[in-house]
């Protein structure tokens, strides 16, 4: 190619044809032929890892199929093995087992507490590459924290699985084994604890009080002090989440509190009737405020009720059914999505209503619509939490929802 032909190529395509050479040339000096493949295969197709991986999908399925048929809850969704918890842990397991069975691949399982969820990494020392390989919990059971319940005739099927590059040293030392200190901080200890919570008298989980015990010089049964905590509510020393091990038994208590404090009635906040001119409402709200407002048609559900409206992240799905009340309440969920707010008025345990209990979120927006709708009810509950909203509503917030909507 002549000095025009080159010039006239983009400058983005020149760069990226250099960065190829010279990864080349950096892994050519250790293992000529071998690496240059595998760096060739890794750029423009799949590498031998993830093709062994693919070819092991069925029996991947099989094994956590196996795991699920045995899966067997009763009507309240408590199993004698799981009891209110998944099988996530038990198709890590049976992965693992298919992995090691059928390669020389290495393979671990690893459970993440940010999702409550356990999956495997497969791995290869030679090429220095590693993969989460996963089905997803929810192809399989529905839930949050520690309680899932079984989704009922779920066949399990090789689409289901997931290959996911990862960062390699992040998850291997140098040695080829698996990062002790994966296992040997103070999150791989909570996450036994979080494991245990799920169900502290369930035998199945025996084994890992006993790590605790000898790893970690932890006492389980010392700490667990959550039924002491849900028996004993003082509302002058409100516990938080971090007080609790098991996040479902932090909103039960968060519950008893505030019904100890007393909720404010219905009346006090419900404001039923249509809104004239819906659609142009709601989309004036979504250009002041920055959301996307998007128009559904209501369905029933097997729940004899339907869903009339909800927010998800930036966006508020509302149907023809939109009332003040709703919009108030998917605008919290939407203010704090973008605030990020995680003040007082967030905490379940100062939720205003019986709804507000079920989560973090929903106090803050069953709280959010009280503040607009019944404020004067709102301050005589608690002069607090109605100083804070003041506080963290800027006035465009306000002055936009009064012109329009109130």
């Amino acid at each position: 190619m002549d000095k025009k032909g080159l010039d006239s190529l983009p400058k983005p395509f020149i760069l990226y044809q250099i960065f190829i050479i010279m990864k080349l040339l950096k892994v050519i000096k250790h293992n000529p032929l071998d690496n240059a493949i595998r760096i060739l295969e890794s750029m423009f197709g799949e590498t031998k890892l993830v093709q062994d991986i693919n070819s092991l999908k069925s029996l991947l399925v099989k094994a956590a199929q196996s795991v699920y048929n045995q899966w067997e809850q009763d009507e309240e969704g408590y199993d004698e093995i799981y009891g209110g918890g998944g099988i996530c842990d038990d198709i890590a397991e049976a992965m693992v087992d298919i992995i090691h069975t059928n390669t020389n691949y290495g393979a671990f399982h690893l459970y993440n507490e940010y999702d409550c969820h356990t999956s495997i990494y497969v791995y290869d020392t030679k090429t220095k590459e590693c993969y989460n390989v996963d089905i997803s919990p929810y192809h399989y059971e529905n839930g949050t924290a520690y309680t899932w319940k079984k989704i009922p005739d779920v066949k399990f099927n090789p689409n289901m699985v997931s290959i996911i590059p990862v960062d390699y040293d992040d998850f291997v030392n140098s040695d080829g084994d698996t990062k002790e200190d994966l296992y040997e901080n103070d999150d791989d200890k909570q996450s036994y604890i979080d494991i245990i919570s799920m169900d502290p008298n369930n035998p199945k989980y025996e084994k890992y009080k006993d790590i605790l015990k000898n790893k970690y010089n932890t006492d389980f049964d010392a700490i667990y002090n959550d039924p002491k905590y849900l028996s004993t509510i003082d509302l002058n020393d409100i516990k938080t989440s971090k007080d609790f091990m098991n996040f479902d038994n932090w909103l039960k208590y968060a519950h008893e509190v505030s019904k100890k404090r007393g909720f404010i009635p219905m009346n006090s906040y419900d404001t039923p009737g249509e809104i004239k001119n819906l659609d142009q409402v709601m989309t004036i709200l979504g250009d002041s405020l920055g959301f996307n407002a998007i128009k559904k048609d209501y369905q029933e559900t097997n729940r004899k009720g339907g869903d009339i409206a909800h927010a998800f992240g930036n966006n508020i799905y509302y149907t023809e059914y939109m009332d003040k009340y709703y919009i108030l309440h998917e605008l919290g969920h939407v203010f704090q999505f973008k605030t990020q707010y995680e003040g007082i008025a967030s905490n379940p345990a100062y939720a205003p209503t019986h709804y507000g209990t079920s989560h973090a979120g929903e106090t803050f927006a069953e709280i959010f619509a009280l503040y607009f709708i019944n404020p004067t009810a709102l301050k005589t509950w608690s002069v607090d939490i109605f100083n804070e909203m003041s506080k963290i509503i800027p006035s465009n917030w306000k002055n936009t929802i009064y012109k329009y909507l109130l």
